[in-house]
């Protein structure tokens, strides 16, 4: 199974410095074994080569069957163009159904949810590793509609498995807000990590819907605690306040510790951040986030961490 790549030399000298620099230590245990650096080395090959056969050739293994997982596979993709990588993906899916791996393996259990929820993480998440039309292609597939309900649109597999679960907007809208923070007010490098979460940019109006507490004064403190499954809200947590803090007051100018350069505040895209700030005066928001920006004009100096009481 083998996939075109580009040929252009920037691009496989960049892809050869993001292996080195981000999965190949994400992917290789210390101490390696045979087995564990053969599935390693096979995965290498398919990420600069876009060739999959070292891999199918691997030995029957632990390791080679986490490596086969959708997830892994389609993060790895070389692939820059939408509609061969669409092909791939179905064609991956499958070969995956036919040999009972992944998400047609043994483990089942909700795998409309974890499908949903993984991929959706992916793609409101960095881009390293392809083209942004890509990267919005996928979010556009795993956005959800107005009821919250997220149906993939293509089938996968023989059995025509086509993915669909409920999720809380609000959660979703919470996630939008912290790439779109990222690609608006970080480093030039963050900027480009994020341009394609632009095409989300409506659902951040359903952060109006969070739990209260999420526009506290005070920083929850307990730990986190069992998520319950989609579509009920995430659990308000520290971090989870802190983002959301760090978000807005970058929406009113002041810069904070997720602003990670010197120099004043950036404002890489004035239009879009408009649009943004538009967006959220129009929205009907609760009183407690009318407060919270009082609150982080007030302690302008270290509003993303201060707790009241």
């Amino acid at each position: 199974m083998k996939v075109n790549v580009p040929k252009d030399t920037a691009w496989i000298k960049n892809r050869q410095q993001l292996w080195d620099d981000v999965w190949d230590i994400h992917l290789r245990s210390d101490p390696e074994t045979k087995a564990e650096k053969k599935v390693s080395d096979a995965l290498k090959y398919w990420y600069l080569e876009g060739d999959l056969t070292p891999l199918l050739a691997c030995p029957n293994n632990d390791e080679k069957s986490e490596a086969l997982r959708l997830s892994l596979i389609i993060q790895l993709c070389p692939i820059t163009e939408v509609e061969p990588f669409v092909v791939f993906l179905q064609d991956y899916c499958l070969w995956a159904s036919k040999n009972k791996v992944s998400y047609w393996g043994d483990n089942q259990a909700k795998r409309d949810e974890r499908f949903i929820s993984h991929f959706l993480t992916v793609y409101l998440g960095e881009n390293h590793d392809t083209s942004n039309s890509v990267f919005e292609y996928m979010l556009k597939s795993l956005l959800p509609n107005e009821d919250g309900y997220s149906t993939f649109p293509l089938t996968l597999g023989k059995d025509k498995w086509q993915p669909k679960t409920q999720l809380a907007l609000c959660d979703v809208g919470k996630k939008v807000l912290g790439g779109v923070r990222s690609y608006l007010f970080d480093s030039k490098a963050e900027f480009h990590l994020y341009q394609h979460v632009m095409v989300a940019l409506p659902y951040i109006k359903y952060i109006k819907d969070l739990d209260a507490k999420y526009f506290d004064k005070v920083i929850e403190q307990s730990k986190p605690s069992r998520p319950k499954p989609p579509p009920e809200p995430l659990h308000v947590t520290g971090a989870g306040q802190k983002s959301l803090r760090a978000a807005l007051g970058n929406l009113l100018g002041y810069k904070n510790s997720y602003n990670l350069y010197d120099g004043p505040l950036r404002h890489n895209d004035l239009s879009f951040e408009q649009k943004l700030q538009d967006l959220l005066a129009e929205t009907n928001m609760p009183r407690e986030y009318d407060e919270l920006l009082k609150f982080i004009h007030m302690h302008k100096e270290n509003y993303k961490d201060y707790s009241e009481g």
